[in-house]
Protein backbone atom coordinates (compact mmCIF):
# COMPACT_ATOMS: atom_id res chain seq x y z
CA UNK A 1 0.00 0.00 0.00
CA UNK A 2 1.35 3.43 -0.99
CA UNK A 3 0.92 5.66 1.79
CA UNK A 4 1.95 8.81 0.22
CA UNK A 5 -1.76 8.07 -1.59
CA UNK A 6 -4.62 10.20 0.40
CA UNK A 7 -6.95 8.22 -2.18
CA UNK A 8 -5.75 4.69 -1.63
CA UNK A 9 -5.49 5.43 2.36
CA UNK A 10 -9.01 6.06 2.79
CA UNK A 11 -10.00 3.31 0.58
CA UNK A 12 -8.14 1.24 2.84
CA UNK A 13 -9.37 2.19 6.15
CA UNK A 14 -13.01 2.55 4.86
CA UNK A 15 -12.53 -1.13 3.60
CA UNK A 16 -11.10 -2.51 6.72
CA UNK A 17 -13.67 -0.48 8.49
CA UNK A 18 -16.87 -2.06 6.39
CA UNK A 19 -15.52 -5.45 6.22
CA UNK A 20 -14.39 -5.68 9.93
CA UNK A 21 -16.06 -3.52 12.35
CA UNK A 22 -18.91 -1.62 11.19
CA UNK A 23 -22.07 -4.38 12.01
CA UNK A 24 -20.32 -4.47 15.34
CA UNK A 25 -19.03 -0.68 16.28
CA UNK A 26 -22.65 0.60 14.50
CA UNK A 27 -24.45 -1.54 16.76
CA UNK A 28 -22.30 -1.41 20.56
CA UNK A 29 -21.28 2.53 19.87
CA UNK A 30 -23.96 4.32 18.12
CA UNK A 31 -22.25 7.94 17.62
CA UNK A 32 -19.35 7.66 18.58
CA UNK A 33 -15.99 7.73 16.34
CA UNK A 34 -13.42 4.93 15.53
CA UNK A 35 -9.92 6.22 14.00
CA UNK A 36 -8.52 2.98 12.14
CA UNK A 37 -4.84 2.16 12.02
CA UNK A 38 -4.07 1.57 8.20
CA UNK A 39 -1.26 -0.47 9.15
CA UNK A 40 -2.13 -2.58 12.05
CA UNK A 41 -6.00 -2.09 11.92
CA UNK A 42 -6.00 -1.31 15.28
CA UNK A 43 -9.18 0.83 15.97
CA UNK A 44 -9.59 3.70 18.28
CA UNK A 45 -13.03 4.85 19.40
CA UNK A 46 -13.98 8.08 21.18
CA UNK A 47 -16.92 10.48 21.68
CA UNK A 48 -15.08 13.06 19.25
CA UNK A 49 -13.30 12.82 15.47
CA UNK A 50 -10.50 14.49 17.53
CA UNK A 51 -10.15 12.30 20.83
CA UNK A 52 -10.07 9.19 18.75
CA UNK A 53 -7.25 10.63 16.42
CA UNK A 54 -5.50 12.19 19.69
CA UNK A 55 -5.41 8.33 21.31
CA UNK A 56 -4.77 6.35 18.14
CA UNK A 57 -1.70 9.17 17.54
CA UNK A 58 -0.75 8.96 21.31
CA UNK A 59 -0.69 5.18 21.34
CA UNK A 60 0.98 4.87 17.42
CA UNK A 61 2.73 8.08 16.54
CA UNK A 62 4.05 7.73 12.87
CA UNK A 63 1.07 5.57 12.10
CA UNK A 64 -1.49 6.41 9.68
CA UNK A 65 -5.00 6.32 10.11
CA UNK A 66 -8.47 6.65 8.47
CA UNK A 67 -11.02 8.27 10.57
Amino acid sequence: MDLSNPKALAERGERIYQEKYKSRYEFECPGKFVAIDVTTEKTYIADSPEEALEKARRDSPKAFFHL
